[in-house]
């Protein structure tokens, strides 16, 4: 159906969007879409578990979660579920997400043992199992943001650098089990995670200097910072035109493949432990790492440099890893260590942002180190690196309180608690290194055989 307008034909559809869009309703109506396709956008496991209620006009999603235990998972899940929303949305996107606990009752104990059992739906998996599961899972995650990677989607791309790394993580975890093949080994993802790395580090400057220090700034110290910030847009356009390229050639096609045919058909070392149980591999990883991370020096210096920081930052990335790695076949044991490494792993990558910019700003790094002209970072700064020099300190004192948290909650359990969730029966209790909280909030502890 067309309508006549000064003689010449318009499509209805397009009278009815540049009228939506003229009167500001075309973003509330594309977020308002988001809570009728929630199930076909999250899939039938979140969606049955979480039901979104409403949308702000600010982008904020708020869910109604059906018990506890889901609303601590839907909380680490968040980037995901944000990413899987905002996959081939130019408008309406949702920016953040907020839970409400439903109080209606029906997180009742049969709902809670329903969530346990889909969490952990073999708790007795070998490790040839578990490993075959986690690879195939983060090959199906990795390939699900390529679409909004090719776009330039800056979500869909940190998702996809992110699959990368926990894939190659994995592959690293299960060497002694996988065989990855040569055309699906570490050496091809690392290829594929620094190209949509070039991507996403510019993403990241560019936001914090655009979104958190450049409104705080006036005169010629605001133009300047604008010009910088435009410079890191050009840069970030020929390194999404790069990606793009990349993505579409035949050796990214293997890699795919490759990739794709291991997760239908994964290949086994002759050799490994067919009956090895995974809860006793992982968990006898996470002990080695959380030993590594409670040893590093940046976790008992008072002032730890930068280096320093940043060595802690890529260890804890590992230790975060193996602990979704047993979330995802072993239940939620380790619970509040993966919400403690998300926070430090946070907090340190904040904190290195802020040391780069500080270097490139006061020319200590290499000129060949910056994204862009390193004559855009010199001269003389006022007021940028006293604010960006206040944030650092600000998260400095943050990862203190962190690393405190991490040192008493890793410190040896005195008493053992005996584990009553079906999921830890293959194992045993003994005094350990890390304490675990369960449901019912108690301290357990966990020996590792080795």
């Amino acid at each position: 159906m067309t309508v006549t307008r000064r003689g010449r034909p318009t499509r209805l559809g397009d009278v009815l969007a540049s009228y939506l869009k003229s009167e500001g309703l075309s973003e509330r109506i594309g977020q308002a879409g988001v809570v009728n396709a929630w199930p076909e956008l999250v899939g039938e496991r979140i969606a049955g578990a979480a039901a979104p209620e409403s949308v702000t006009p600010d982008g904020t999603l708020f869910v109604r979660v059906k018990s506890s235990a889901w609303r601590q998972e839907l909380s680490l899940m968040t980037p995901e579920v944000l990413a899987l929303l905002n996959a081939d949305r130019t408008t309406g996107r949702i920016k953040r997400i907020r839970r409400d606990r439903d109080t209606g009752g029906r997180a009742d104990a049969q709902e809670a043992a329903a969530m346990s059992q889909t969490l952990s739906p073999a708790p007795a998996l070998s490790v040839r199992q578990a490993a075959g599961r986690v690879a195939a899972r983060q090959v199906r995650d990795l390939v699900r943001y390529e679409k909004g990677a090719r776009r330039g989607d800056s979500e869909a791309i940190h998702q996809m650098r992110v699959q990368t790394r926990r894939l190659r993580a994995a592959l690293a975890l299960f060497a002694g089990v996988l065989r990855p093949g040569k055309r699906a080994g570490r050496a091809r993802l690392r290829w594929l995670a620094r190209a949509l790395g070039r991507v996403r580090d510019i993403d990241v400057i560019a936001a914090l200097l655009e979104e958190r220090h450049l409104p705080h700034l006036e005169g010629v110290e605001a133009a300047r910072l604008e010009d910088l910030v435009a410079a890191l847009k050009e840069r970030r356009w020929r390194a999404q035109r790069k990606l793009k390229t990349l993505l579409a050639r035949p050796r990214y096609a293997r890699l795919k493949q490759a990739l794709l045919e291991r997760a239908r058909r994964p290949r086994f070392r002759k050799h490994s432990d067919e009956d090895a149980l995974a809860a006793r591999f992982l968990a006898d990883r996470i002990h080695r790492l959380a030993r590594r991370v409670s040893g590093h020096r940046a976790m008992t210096e008072r002032s730890p440099d930068a280096a320093d920081l940043h060595s802690l930052r890529i260890t804890i990335k590992r230790l975060r890893y193996v602990l979704d790695f047993h979330a995802e076949t072993c239940g939620l044991a380790f619970d509040e260590e993966r919400k403690l490494t998300r926070d430090l792993q946070d907090c340190l990558g904040e904190i290195h942002d802020h040391d780069l910019l500080l270097s490139w700003f006061s020319g200590a790094s290499d000129a060949a180190a910056t994204p862009v002209e390193a004559a855009l970072f010199a001269g003389a700064w006022r007021v940028l690196p006293e604010r960006l020099a206040a944030d650092r300190a600000r998260l400095f004192r943050r990862f203190l309180r962190l690393r405190r948290r991490w040192l008493r909650r890793t410190e040896p359990a005195g008493i053992v608690a005996t584990f009553e969730e079906p999921r830890f029966v293959a194992l045993e209790a003994a005094p350990v290194q890390l304490r675990i909280t369960s449901p019912q909030r108690t301290v357990a502890s966990l020996r590792i055989v080795r």
